[in-house]
């Protein structure tokens, strides 16, 4: 699963978004999930579920933050299995679209995360400190 976050809504921080998560990253040895966000300071600044969550199941959820030098766009969207795609097209009324078995859009926007992912870096802001 493929996620690319430009905002910060309270989407992503959804006991119920969360979970679901959670069950993915879980349902297999070979599943993953990789987020792309813009910006760290909201998740940082207070807490987070998914940001909990990707500390917890660190080998199967990470987290990078996009540098301030990459074009990003300015939607978001979560691809699934190549096929599933969920795109917000409007982040003011947080409007968006689904797509059962898209394989063209979601081939467009692996691509699109393919070329950011390796070009973001791990936040230290987002590490976890044990003590």
């Amino acid at each position: 699963m493929y996620l690319l976050r430009t905002a910060g809504p309270p989407l992503y921080h959804d006991s119920k978004v969360v979970a679901a998560l959670s069950e993915f990253a879980r349902s297999s040895r070979f599943a993953g999930v990789r987020i792309l966000i813009c910006d760290s300071d909201p998740i940082v600044r207070q807490f987070h579920r998914t940001h909990a969550l990707a500390q917890r199941l660190s080998t199967r959820i990470e987290i990078r933050k996009i540098q301030a030098t990459v074009d990003t766009p300015d939607w978001e969207f979560a691809l699934a299995d190549g096929l599933q795609l969920l795109q917000c097209d409007d982040r003011e009324r947080w409007l968006g679209t689904y797509h059962r078995n898209n394989q063209v859009r979601a081939r467009k926007l692996l691509d699109t995360f393919e070329r950011d992912w390796p070009l973001a870096a791990a936040d230290a802001n987002l590490r976890r400190l044990s003590l």
